[in-house]
């Protein structure tokens, strides 16, 4: 690759800058990826395998989405462009896409509703009728001729 110039790689450090608040860029997963794992520059650099002009090109490229047909296509275009380390991007971006969605507002109550619902559990928030409540309610409702209540179970 050729070494751009220092007024080419001033402009690039300009966009990196921008595109680092931007979750369409790499840029934006490797700055989230140095806050989760508390590493600096430096070791981004050695983890990923390019430092200077070349980390710079691989953060300017467009993000990678995990789970689409395309992410492996994709990461490893991005790789064989900034001359990174494939697995090490493709694990970066699984990271910071994994933590992302986690740490979504309402993500824990919406995940721990889902499960519940998967379990047979009641909605976060909502009691679980004792088996005794249960037994007689359907006794009661036996005793009337209506079908037992199936909705609280």
């Amino acid at each position: 690759m050729d070494n751009p110039s220092a007024e080419t790689v001033n402009l690039m450090k300009a966009l990196v800058e921008k595109a680092q608040r931007e979750p369409s860029f790499v840029a934006y997963a490797l700055r989230r990826y140095m806050e989760i794992q508390q590493i600096n520059q430096e070791q981004l650099e050695e983890y990923l395998g390019c430092s200077g002009a070349n980390l710079l090109r691989l953060a300017l490229c467009g993000r990678p989405e995990p789970g689409t047909a395309d992410f492996r296509r994709d990461v490893s275009s991005c790789a064989r462009y900034s001359g990174a380390r494939e697995v090490a991007l493709a694990n970066l971006l699984n990271v910071v896409a994994y933590l992302d969605r986690v740490q979504e507002p309402g993500h824990v109550a919406a995940r721990s509703a889902d499960v519940a619902g998967q379990l047979g559990a009641p909605a976060p928030g909502k009691k679980r009728r004792s088996r005794e409540t249960e037994d007689q309610s359907r006794k009661t409702k036996e005793g009337t001729g209506k079908k037992p209540d199936k909705e609280n179970h």
